[in-house]
């Protein structure tokens, strides 16, 4: 979870409750958007939104009731088995596995012209393969049309199929997913700087903003940090709402004193 700003912590929660309240009167943009909340969960320590699959499959199967598309192409998908478990490690929603109904949500969906579905269709038929003829050949064309619809990971997977490599960028882009979410659990900058660098072509936007946002993070404590040393062994970092002052706890008077002081 990332920290925020007690600003951002407001608009977090007016944000949240404005959403739930939109779901509650069934608007199926509002509950596809909570059902990605509570797969992921987010939030911080003035509001937490723990990980709840459970409530994501609910908000999901209800938003795609009501015929929305986004939320039956994610239905579709985790009905193929397209979708695990998330870099950050939280459970994936216990939809059933129906190979059938799946590919034809995703078959209407892409009817509409959802990049995001054909893209799902080509790795349907990349994982489970075509009765009818080659799957390659399903895979290639479904992903083709993706790229025309702007889908920017059938991008990625053609450019790399071009490289010799597979189209289906599932594996690939999980394992810098699962890279980044260890480094940011690392606790070391210089580990996390690293990953970053050698992952940022493939890993998922949203976890690579993260992992860039708590990059920054540190490095803003790093500077701390470097200004408490500059007064000596006695000098400790106040909390954040200290506006950088550090204490000194060597025996002194007590006075604070601002960081930038030498």
């Amino acid at each position: 979870m990332r920290d925020v700003s007690p600003t951002s912590s407001r608009e977090f929660a007016e944000g949240f409750a404005y959403l739930t309240a939109r779901a509650e009167r069934e608007d199926a943009h509002a509950l596809c958007m909570l059902s990605n909340v509570y797969a992921h969960g987010c939030g911080d320590t003035s509001m937490k939104i723990e990980s709840d699959p459970k409530r994501a499959m609910g908000c999901l199967l209800r938003a795609a009731e009501k015929d929305y598309n986004p939320a039956k192409v994610e239905l579709g998908a985790n009905m193929c088995g397209l979708v695990g478990r998330c870099a950050c490690g939280h459970e994936p929603m216990p939809i059933p596995f129906d190979l059938e109904q799946g590919t034809q949500l995703l078959t209407e969906c892409a009817a509409l012209s959802s990049g995001k579905a054909y893209h799902y269709l080509a790795r349907r038929y990349i994982v489970h393969g075509a009765d009818d003829s080659d799957k390659n050949l399903h895979a290639f064309s479904h992903m083709l049309r993706a790229q025309e619809l702007g889908d920017p990971d059938a991008t990625l997977a053609l450019n790399k199929s071009l490289h010799g490599s597979s189209m289906n960028t599932a594996d690939a882009r999980h394992n810098s997913d699962y890279a980044l979410g260890e480094a940011i659990e690392s606790n070391d900058l210089d580990q996390l700087k690293r990953v970053i660098e050698e992952h940022k072509d493939i890993a998922s936007e949203d976890v690579l903003q993260e992992a860039r946002r708590v990059r920054e993070r540190w490095k803003k404590r790093a500077r701390k940090q470097k200004k408490a040393d500059v007064q000596g062994p006695g000098a400790v970092l106040v909390p954040d709402d200290s506006r950088d002052t550090v204490r000194d706890t060597s025996g002194g008077d007590g006075e604070q004193r601002s960081a930038c002081d030498v």
